[in-house]
């Protein structure tokens, strides 16, 4: 991943939702969450189910995860295959923690390769 050359993820929502999370897990092992990129608690994101496929909500990635949730202390994600999964939580679901409530999408695999400096 060099200046531009980050994932992004575009997603449509049928229905609003209340909360989506963002997370990393290894190519290998898609159960085992690494990190959280993304935690939204909102009012409500707007469904986006128009005609044109072209608008769609985007998030960008460039690697990085939070230490503790301190926007301040960030670690890059280290080189290998992973993939993202996205949770939506459901119209009218509980927002818990680990709700049942959730519909979860999975990226396809990428790669996380950063150039070696030196």
């Amino acid at each position: 991943m060099v200046g531009t050359d980050i994932p992004q993820f575009r997603f449509r929502l049928i229905h609003p939702t209340r909360r989506i999370q963002i997370k990393v897990v290894e190519a290998t092992r898609p159960d085992h969450i690494i990190c959280t990129v993304y935690y939204g608690d909102l009012q409500y994101m707007v469904r986006n189910m128009g005609s044109d496929p072209s608008i769609a909500y985007p998030f960008s990635w460039a690697g990085k995860y939070y230490l503790k949730g301190d926007p301040l202390l960030f670690r890059d994600l280290k080189d290998g295959q992973y993939h993202v999964k996205i949770f939506f939580l459901k119209p009218f679901g509980a927002p818990t923690v680990s709700s049942p409530d959730q519909v979860a999408w999975m990226s396809p695999q990428f790669t996380i390769k950063r150039p070696t400096i030196g």
